[in-house]
């Protein structure tokens, strides 16, 4: 009984309590399950945000051409699990880019998720690569991520070109395992990035600036 108690102690103490401000990172999303062409995703700001039930989720997910593959709104009524399923034509050879942005009016919250999907792991299935939230009060929408980024050549040899917009970003590559290879910091405008040391290939390109995430994609001659 007392070990009992003290594991509702310690549980209770991770909970939020009503109109508790937690901070964005908090809120990262996951793949509940999956196959070929099955995704359901886990939102964990559904159970983070209290109370739960002015919590809305609008879920945006594309292929890397920006093609939209499927848009959804789930909310935080008592039934909602906090999960989010679609099915989907992408083969696995390519990957998926899942934005996801999440409000509770009544905390005057909202909090932005970009995150990549990609097809591999141990036991071949949708894998995420974990990316936490962020602020996203200034525009409750996708929308936000409207970067001006590019990145060419593609395929590149030796150097990549990344044309950014006039603030500070940061650039991540990834191979299509959701393996980090590489980071920049402190980037501005225009960069020239080496890639030589890559193998010949697909990569995933995250670039993140104060006004959010984009995710771009590059092959490596």
């Amino acid at each position: 009984m007392k070990h009992f108690l003290s594991l509702l102690l310690i549980a209770s103490l991770n909970i939020p309590t009503f109109g508790q401000q937690i901070d964005c990172s908090w809120v990262g999303m996951s793949v509940a399950s999956s196959g070929p062409n099955y995704v359901q995703l886990y939102h964990a700001g559904m159970y983070l945000l209290w109370p739960r039930e002015p919590n809305v989720i609008e879920w945006e997910i594309t292929d890397f051409m920006g093609n939209i593959i499927h848009l959804d709104t789930t909310r935080g009524t008592v039934s909602t699990t906090g999960t989010m399923a679609f099915n989907h034509n992408v083969p696995p050879t390519d990957s998926m880019l899942v934005s996801a942005v999440i409000y509770n009016d009544s905390l005057g919250m909202a909090c932005l998720n970009v995150d990549t999907l990609w097809w591999g792991g141990p036991i071949l299935e949708w894998e995420i690569t974990g990316n936490t939230g962020t602020n996203a009060m200034s525009a409750r929408s996708p929308a936000l991520l409207d970067l001006t980024f590019t990145a060419y050549p593609s395929p590149a040899l030796e150097n990549l070109y990344i044309d950014g917009p006039l603030e500070r970003y940061a650039l991540d590559i990834y191979d299509l395992n959701g393996r980090h290879l590489q980071s920049e910091t402190g980037l501005l405008g225009e960069t020239k990035v080496d890639v030589s040391h890559l193998a010949q290939g697909a990569y995933l390109i995250r670039l993140t600036s104060s006004s959010g995430q984009k995710s771009l994609r590059f092959i490596k001659d």
